[in-house]
C-alpha cells in the first residue's frame, strides 16, 4: 500500500518541475494567466491518472487486507482490469459533476477579473462558493462508498455503483462527515512532520474508509440490490 501511495506522489513530479523550475523555457507562459490555467490543467490529469490507476490499486490493498488478510498482487491486477473501464467512467462522471457546479463560482471570478461591478460579482461568488462547497460535499459522500463497490463486484457497471453508493449512503452521510473530520489531527501531524507521517496516516484513513463500507455493505447491501435491482450487486 506504501508503495502505491509513493507512486501517487511520483505523479505530481511533472507539474513540480514546471512550476519550480525557473530557468524552465516556459516559465513566462506559467506566469501569465494562460500558465495558471495550464497548471491547472496538468495537476486535473495527474489526479485524474492517480485516481483512476493507482488510487484503485490501494483502495484494492485495503479490500484484499480486510477480506483476506494478505494481498495477491496478481489477483489484484486482475480485479483491476475488470473494473477499469468501470473505474474510468467512475472518475469522469465524478470530474464531471464537479466541474459543472463549480462553473457559477468560476464565472462569477470572470465577472470579479473584469474590473466591473465587482461588488456585485464579490458577493455572488461568495454564495457561488457556498454553494459549490455544499454540492462538492454531498457529491462525495453520495458517491462515497462507489469505488469500493466497483472493486468488491467487478461485473458491476458505473452507474449501477453509483446509485447503489446513494443508497447505502441516505441518512449515513452525517456518519460518514463525523468520520472524515476526526482525521483532520492526523492529517496536520503529516503537515508539521513535512509529509513523513503520510505513509502512515494514508494507510490508516484507507483502512478506516474500508472497514467502513464493510460495515455499511453487511447492512444494507441485500436492501440495495433488492430495490434498485441490481442482479449483479452482492
Amino acid at each position: 500500500m506504501i508503495a502505491y501511495l509513493l507512486a501517487s506522489i511520483l505523479c505530481q513530479l511533472p507539474t513540480l518541475f514546471v512550476t519550480r523550475t525557473t530557468a524552465n523555457p516556459i516559465t513566462a507562459l506559467l506566469a501569465s494567466q494562460s500558465g495558471s490555467w495550464l497548471i491547472i490543467s496538468i495537476n486535473i490529469i495527474m489526479a485524474f491518472i492517480a485516481f483512476i490507476f493507482l488510487g484503485a490499486q490501494y483502495h484494492l490493498c485495503a479490500v484484499y487486507t480486510v477480506t483476506t488478510e494478505r494481498v495477491p498482487v496478481r489477483a489484484m491486477w486482475d480485479t483491476f482490469s475488470q473494473s477499469a473501464d468501470q473505474l474510468i467512467r467512475l472518475g469522469a462522471a465524478l470530474a464531471l459533476r464537479f466541474m459543472i457546479n463549480a462553473l457559477p463560482l468560476f464565472l462569477c471570478y470572470s465577472g470579479y477579473r473584469t474590473g466591473y461591478y465587482q461588488k456585485i460579482f464579490l458577493y455572488m461568488g461568495i454564495a457561488a462558493a457556498l454553494q459549490c462547497l455544499y454540492c462538492f460535499a454531498m457529491i462525495y459522500l453520495d458517491n462515497f462508498l462507489a469505488i469500493f463497490l466497483l472493486l468488491d463486484n467487478p461485473s458491476l457497471t458505473c452507474k449501477h455503483a453509483m446509485a447503489a453508493s446513494r443508497f447505502m449512503m441516505r441518512g449515513h452521510r452525517l456518519e460518514l462527515l463525523y468520520l472524515q473530520l476526526s482525521f483532520i489531527g492526523l492529517y496536520l501531524t503529516v503537515f508539521f512532520s513535512f509529509g513523513i507521517t503520510i505513509l502512515w496516516v494514508h494507510p490508516y484513513v484507507l483502512m478506516t474508509n474500508t472497514k467502513f463500507y464493510y460495515f455499511r455493505k453487511k447492512s444494507l447491501i441485500l436492501e440495495a440490490a433488492e430495490v434498485l435491482n441490481i442482479k449483479d450487486l452482492k
